[in-house]
């Protein structure tokens, strides 16, 4: 079968997404992402899982060499045409996150906003953090932001729905507990007919296993984030943001 995320993020996903990833948060991702790094203006940087570019395309306006990496190859396309307008250059790569083309190239590599955990299986995530460790200089950091699965399955939301400018976006959720994933059904309606009916799904990673897989490719846990606000990690956090080092 066809893998969901290679189909999932489309014109859809953005609408949907419009009032909640806003200018707003993305400034706020963006001055934790850059305050939590601390790296010298001109530092490369790899926005890894870059969506349509709106952290890349900030970060690259504030003096880093960015390059972004996403396997969305039209997100990727929406994302050269916005730097293009904020004139700014970025490296832009079309692959998969267990194919980081580099080794030894970047000071940090950041993957926020929950792009974490959607492979099939537990070995290819961690597919993806040996990935990273071989892009990284030593001395490098690696950021990644993830939802808290203690938070998550205290506050388990079976369903959910939202309208974003006339579309209506119905949510509904389990949790399958042998592989650890959420599975999220999708129904996209608007004006009275629907749309598109997809599926996504995430695996919950709880401190440990995320610990696990960073030490054994040679990264240490430096400060792990209960959220944007720089908040200390604690089980009732909502998510679960750890800063790495190698």
């Amino acid at each position: 079968m066809r893998p969901w995320y290679k189909d999932f993020f489309d014109e859809f996903y953005l609408r949907s997404y419009k009032n909640i990833v806003n200018k707003k948060r993305t400034l706020k991702e963006v001055n934790f992402v850059e305050k939590t790094l601390k790296l010298q203006k001109g530092a490369r940087i790899l926005d890894l899982c870059c969506g349509n570019g709106r952290h890349a395309i900030e970060l690259a306006k504030r003096g880093y060499v960015v390059t972004a990496q996403d396997l969305n190859k039209d997100f990727l396309k929406l994302a050269a045409r916005e730097a293009k307008k904020e004139n700014v250059q970025i490296r832009f790569v079309c692959k998969d996150m267990r194919d980081i083309p580099f080794q030894n190239e970047f000071g940090a590599i950041f993957n926020i906003f929950t792009s974490f955990g959607y492979l099939e299986s537990s070995e290819e995530d961690f597919k993806v953090i040996q990935q990273v460790a071989k892009a990284l200089k030593t001395g490098g950091k690696f950021l990644l932001d993830i939802r808290n699965r203690d938070w998550i399955l205290a506050n388990f939301q079976y369903k959910d729905w939202r309208i974003v400018d006339g579309l209506i976006v119905l949510e509904e959720r389990y949790f399958d507990s042998f592989s650890g994933k959420v599975i999220t059904q999708v129904i996209y309606i608007e004006k009275g007919k629907i749309k598109k009916t997809t599926e996504h799904s995430a695996r919950l990673y709880n401190l440990p296993e995320i610990n696990e897989m960073l030490k054994k490719v040679g990264l240490e846990i430096q400060k792990v984030y209960g959220g944007l606000d720089f908040e200390e990690y604690t089980a009732k956090s909502q998510r679960m943001i750890i800063l790495s080092l190698k």
